[in-house]
C-alpha cells in the first residue's frame, strides 16, 4: 500500500472557522500526473466545477520558487527573462475537494487517492469520539471546580466586607 501522505501531505487548515483537513493543489496535481501545467489545470477545475474560494480552497503565495510543469520532474528556479524569481501561487484544498478533483481525473492515480483520502476521513470518524469524550470530561470538571469555587468568592467577600475593606470580587478571580 503506497504511503500518499508522504506524495500529497494531508494537513490541517483554518477555513470558515473550522479546523479542516487540507492538501495542496499543487501536490495533487503532481501525484495524478495531470497532462496541462499546474495554472491551467486548477483554475479551469475551479471554473468548471463551480469551486468556492474560502469554502473549497484558499489561495497564498507559496514560498517555493520553481517551474509547476508536470513534464519536468525536477524542482528548478523559474528565472523570468528580465532576470528575477517569479513567486508561484498554490491553493490549499479540502479534503472533499481533493477528492472530488481526483475522482474527475479517471486514471489509476486519481482512484487510488480517492481511496486514501477515504481513509483519512474514516480515521477522523473513529478518533473523533475520543477526543469529544475527552474534552467533554475537561468541561465536566472545570463546572465542578466552578460550584466550589463560587462559595468561596463569596466567603471572601464577606470576609472583606466584614474588615471594612473593597468587596472587589475581581481580587479573587476573574469568574467570581
Amino acid at each position: 500500500m503506497t504511503d500518499f501522505n508522504n506524495l500529497v501531505p494531508v494537513t490541517e487548515t483554518q477555513l470558515n472557522g473550522k479546523l479542516q483537513q487540507t492538501v495542496s493543489a499543487k501536490a495533487l496535481h503532481n501525484y495524478l500526473k495531470v497532462g496541462n501545467d499546474f495554472s491551467t489545470w486548477i483554475k479551469g477545475r475551479i471554473k468548471e466545477y463551480g469551486l468556492i474560494k474560502n469554502d473549497d480552497f484558499l489561495i497564498f503565495d507559496s514560498s517555493e520558487f520553481r517551474n509547476q510543469s508536470t513534464n519536468n520532474e525536477q524542482q528548478i528556479k523559474w528565472t523570468t527573462k528580465r532576470g528575477g524569481d517569479r513567486k508561484s501561487t498554490d491553493y490549499i484544498l479540502t479534503i472533499g475537494t481533493a477528492k472530488e478533483l481526483a475522482m474527475i481525473e479517471n486514471n489509476e492515480k486519481g482512484r487510488a487517492i480517492r481511496k486514501y483520502f477515504i481513509r483519512c476521513e474514516e480515521h477522523l470518524k473513529e478518533i473523533a469520539p475520543a477526543i469529544q469524550k475527552k474534552a467533554l470530561n475537561r468541561l465536566k470538571a472545570r463546572l465542578k471546580v466552578a460550584d466550589y469555587s463560587r462559595p468561596m468568592c463569596d466567603a471572601l467577600t464577606e470576609q472583606r466586607k466584614a474588615l471594612g475593606k473593597s468587596a472587589n470580587n475581581t481580587v479573587f478571580t476573574r469568574d467570581c
